[in-house]
């Protein structure tokens, strides 16, 4: 036989091959139709088929004789460590094919039984031995394999967990009760970990609080803060003790209304407060009460008595602030100096009390309270007056005039421009008040009586109106120009806010106070639209609606039921037509049927709402909380 390089040059471009010539090139090579003879059998390997060339070059791993099929051409390669005498290792074709169609497991398994691939995004690795088979693969989103050995058990993996088959049943490898999810299928530990007697490490793990059945004893244990506390509840008596990593903490209340506690911390053990006076002979005192013991026992008592009797006086000085305090036979004193000023107290034992604040002198005599002269040159809007700037205001603004004398001695006062006029009057339980600015035609009027307030000012081009009525309660202002157009009215009426009587958005200045329907189309300017959401409900027996708005800025939408499970929502032209867009939904059912619901628009002023029974379709009523509504009008 010849070899593969003398055959081809028989073949050269020019030559006139022979039959023999193309008999020895057919007999070099086997036929599709025949099988690979025996003796090749330690020689080539028969590894199975890829799509392309390009499949085969990226794989990897080969050893000397493995043989792939290409499924585009049909071509078999082989794979040679000496590549038509170049000395590198590749696929070399076999100028024909190769019948596969006698290769089977047990081939596979007689000639190796082991196959890999990777590329830049996946690697995969087969084994079947005669000890098994197993399977893995990897890429860029996790690992995997499967296993079955020859004792039987079986393995599955995925990103390091493990599932076996063994005598045992289905197992996992460890503990992955952390990871499970609802559709988990989980283990015999978790399941008697949910359903075991209530140990103190399963109280741990499913949440650290238990009470008797009458809540009197309660025990918490939290790992998470470290706590572990108990509590008992016996009528008006109750005691806890809680413990921490830096404290321990117990506390008593009793019956009497005593509460006492006790806490355990770094500097040894502190009552909560002083509980001196509940002590026993058999008691724990604390440092406060020895101290004062000592002293007690070491000193006399400190009374008034004592202190009056043995020189009464005290002071302090530290190069910023003094103070001294006396107190004697004659009174008590106290002064205190620093760098913001001075000040004084005292009671005298006439019975003279004063206070004193740099250089100022306030006195409690016989004559009330006085200052010690005139201060009024250091008066403030919040300074307490004395008398005589009281009757120096009076005499400066109505001198040798009360306000009786005005009423008797005439109602009417003019300026002496002439040009300015007030006029005062009572009469039948009211007071008018006038004021006439005659020059330029201003007029105000007020009257105040038993009825209320009213008023109106006018002017060369605007009225002010002012009316307030008491028996009925409601107030209200007005602004009107010469020719009765009004500018602007508010009203206060019982029970309700102070509200515009129109809609005057047009004229607010940044300084204006707006209205709820200002801000309303305000909000629906930055969103696009005005919405209501709410939560279905209805009163049981009748089947009123009384829904729960949880937002609305489109406006007071009034819900009647018309009839069974009809309703219908009124709000004068809220509901655009084109620009209203409405959603409803029922989350109830009855004996396992259904409820279903429509909700939509009327006309501009109306909505509808019905609620149905799915299966047949009619009309049905509803009680509680039962669904939800929203509406939307751009």
């Amino acid at each position: 036989m010849k070899l593969k390089e003398e055959l081809k040059k028989l073949f050269e471009n020019g030559d006139k091959p022979t039959q023999e010539n193309f008999w020895e090139w057919q007999d070099s090579y086997w036929h599709k139709d025949e099988k690979l003879p025996t003796d090749n059998a330690g020689l080539y390997k028969i590894k199975g088929s890829v799509a392309d060339k390009t499949a085969l070059d990226a794989l990897t791993g080969m050893s000397e004789g493995d043989v792939y099929n290409l499924l585009d051409t049909g071509a078999n390669y082989v794979y040679v460590l000496d590549l038509n005498n170049t000395g590198i290792a590749g696929w070399d074709d076999f100028f024909g094919t190769v019948d596969l169609s006698s290769i089977n497991l047990q081939t596979v398994l007689d000639n190796g039984g082991t196959a890999n691939f990777s590329n830049e995004f996946q690697t995969a690795f087969y084994s079947m031995t005669q000890g098994g088979f197993q399977a893995q693969t990897r890429n860029q989103s996790g690992n995997g394999s499967i296993g079955l050995q020859s004792t039987g058990q079986f393995t599955m993996t995925r990103n390091s967990i493990m599932v076996n088959m063994t005598d045992n049943g289905l197992t996992y490898q460890q503990d992955y009760s952390t990871d499970f999810v609802d559709r988990s299928l989980v283990d015999k530990a978790y399941v008697d970990s949910k359903v075991s007697p209530a140990t103190l490490q399963t109280v741990l793990n499913n949440g650290g609080l238990a009470s008797d059945s009458d809540s009197s004893s309660l025990f918490r244990f939290d790992l998470i803060n470290k706590v572990f506390a108990t509590s008992q509840i016996d009528g008006a008596k109750s005691s806890m003790l809680e413990l921490t990593p830096s404290q321990i903490f117990i506390n008593h209340d009793s019956d009497n209304g005593y509460s006492t506690s006790v806490e355990i911390r770094d500097n040894a053990l502190d009552y909560g407060a002083d509980y001196s006076d509940r002590f026993t002979d058999r008691s724990l005192v604390d440092k406060r009460y020895v101290d004062n013991a000592i002293f007690q026992a070491t000193f006399p008592p400190a009374t008034l008595q004592t202190i009056l009797e043995n020189g009464g006086t005290a002071s302090f000085n530290n190069g910023i602030q003094e103070a001294f305090y006396a107190m004697t036979q004659g009174g008590f004193q106290a002064q205190t100096r620093n760098q913001s000023g001075n000040g004084s107290f005292g009671l005298q034992n006439t019975g003279q009390f004063h206070i004193g604040r740099n250089g100022k002198m306030v006195n409690m005599t016989d004559n009330g309270l006085t200052y010690g002269q005139d201060y009024s040159a250091d008066f403030v809007d919040r300074s307490l007056v004395d008398k005589g700037y009281v009757d120096n205001a009076i005499f400066q603004s109505t001198p040798n005039l009360s306000l009786t004398d005005v009423i008797n001695n005439g109602d009417r006062a003019t300026n002496p421009e002439g040009n300015n006029s007030i006029q005062l009057s009572t009469e039948q339980g009211q007071v008018n008040f006038n004021f006439i600015r005659d020059d330029i035609g201003y007029t105000a009027f007020h009257q105040f009586g038993i009825h209320g307030v009213s008023g109106s000012f006018n002017s060369p081009n605007y009225m002010v109106g002012q009316q307030v009525d008491a028996s009925g309660g409601e107030v209200s202002f007005s602004v009107t120009d010469r020719q009765a157009d009004v500018k602007s009215a508010i009203t206060l009426k019982p029970n309700s806010a102070l509200a515009y009587q129109e809609d005057y958005s047009s004229k607010f200045t940044d300084r204006s106070l707006v209205d709820k329907g200002y801000v309303n189309n305000k909000i629906k300017a930055s969103k696009g639209y005005k919405n209501l959401t709410a939560l279905l409900q209805f009163t049981n027996g009748t089947f009123e609606p009384t829904f729960l708005e949880l937002e609305n800025n489109i406006g007071n939408i009034v819900w009647k039921r018309t009839g069974i499970g009809e309703y219908v929502g009124t709000l004068s032209g809220a509901f655009i037509n084109n620009r209203t867009w409405t959603m409803a939904q029922i989350n109830s059912q009855d004996g396992g049927v259904p409820f279903g619901c429509r909700v939509g628009r009327l006309t501009d002023d109306q909505l509808f709402l019905s609620i149905f029974r799915i299966a047949e379709g009619n009309p049905t009523n509803i009680a509680g909380t039962c669904g939800s509504l929203e509406i939307k009008i751009y």
